[in-house]
């Protein structure tokens, strides 16, 4: 019997159960426990403790530093029931490598294109193998089935991330709306999961509406003369635009505040390199968009500077104008899309 909430930053823990554990030709039965949880930097892990049977002391902890398995609601929830089914774990099924080869194989198994970006070298040699060692440990079908199965609790798992301002991604999500294994909810359209000409409709009609606020981001752009018409800094500006736009957000003067904070931020977090900001943070299939402080970065000093740029020329005072920005900031990862 699994315990999907102890507390609002476990999302699964699993009772112990004895297994079996091999390395190399010694084999031991220990206990085994999955825990799914979010760690001490603030992102999700999915970890495996193995203890002694007798006197339940610690052998090892195993955790699973890839990112894409452990903040996918519903990879992140096969990848556990996986990892709970094994009577045996041996080497191979005891390294990070399982739990990136076990996401890949979930996504296979839905005909979704795999990441490139993956820890391992031999990405796809890894998958086939243990698809074998798995799927004779605990039957093809079976485990075809785990990677196909989405969690009953998907919603409160989300809402759980949500409020604990967890970062999660929506990947998955959109593959199985796409294929017609998730139906589209009220609540999974506050996320921004909907199915893909829906999203791609309310895109345009939203950048449309953004392109309206080129005027004001050009004017700032132009105090700096690194920056041109159509340039990455102009993109992630639109693209802040629209973000703003499907969660309510119209004022003028708040958008542009806001927009121009979270690009200066990402400048200062990606040393220069909007492109890959825009990707990373925006990308409707991937991670949810955040505002973030820097360590080496004064938000409030700039908070304040832009603010201030943005009253000149609109109908908004700076105080008024930085308040709202703080609200947004403070209130971001919690504000659903309400955009048609």
């Amino acid at each position: 019997m699994s315990k999907p909430f102890q507390s609002a930053v476990v999302l699964f823990e699993s009772e112990k159960k004895v297994v079996d554990i091999t390395s190399g030709l010694l084999t031991q039965m220990v206990h085994r426990r999955v825990i799914w949880k979010k760690g001490g930097d603030g992102a999700m892990h999915i970890v495996v403790e193995l203890t002694h049977t007798d006197d339940d002391e610690l052998i090892t902890t195993l955790i699973c530093q890839h990112g894409k398995a452990a903040t996918d609601p519903i990879v992140g929830y096969r990848v556990c029931q996986i990892l709970c089914a094994l009577p045996v774990m041996c080497d191979i099924s005891v390294t990070e490598a399982t739990v990136v080869a076990l996401w890949s194989m979930s996504k296979r198994a839905m005909g979704a294109e795999i990441d490139s970006a993956q820890p391992s070298e031999d990405d796809d040699c890894v998958p086939v193998v243990l698809t074998q060692v798995i799927g004779a440990q605990i039957g093809n079908d079976v485990l075809q089935n785990m990677c196909l199965s989405i969690p009953r609790e998907l919603e409160s798992m989300v809402k759980e991330l949500r409020e604990t301002s967890t970062q999660f991604t929506t990947a998955t999500m959109h593959v199985e709306v796409e294929q017609g294994l998730l139906p589209v909810t009220p609540f999974l359209k506050t996320i921004g999961v909907d199915r893909r000409e829906v999203l791609l409709a309310r895109s345009e009609r939203l950048g449309k509406e953004a392109e309206q606020l080129l005027p004001l981001f050009r004017d700032y752009l132009a105090t700096d003369g690194r920056h041109g018409a159509g340039c990455n800094h102009e993109t992630f500006l639109l693209k802040c635009a629209v973000e703003c736009f499907a969660r309510g957000i119209t004022d003028v003067g708040e958008v542009v505040t806001a927009c121009i904070v979270r690009m200066a931020e990402s400048i200062d977090a990606t040393q220069g390199s909007l492109l890959a900001a825009v990707n990373e943070y925006f990308e409707p299939r991937g991670m949810q968009a955040e505002f973030l402080g820097m360590e080496d970065f004064d938000p409030e000093a700039t908070l304040c500077k832009v603010a201030g740029w943005v009253a000149e020329r609109t109908q908004n005072k700076a105080s008024v104008l930085a308040d709202e920005v703080r609200r947004i900031q403070a209130n971001w990862s919690k504000m659903p899309i309400t955009a048609e």
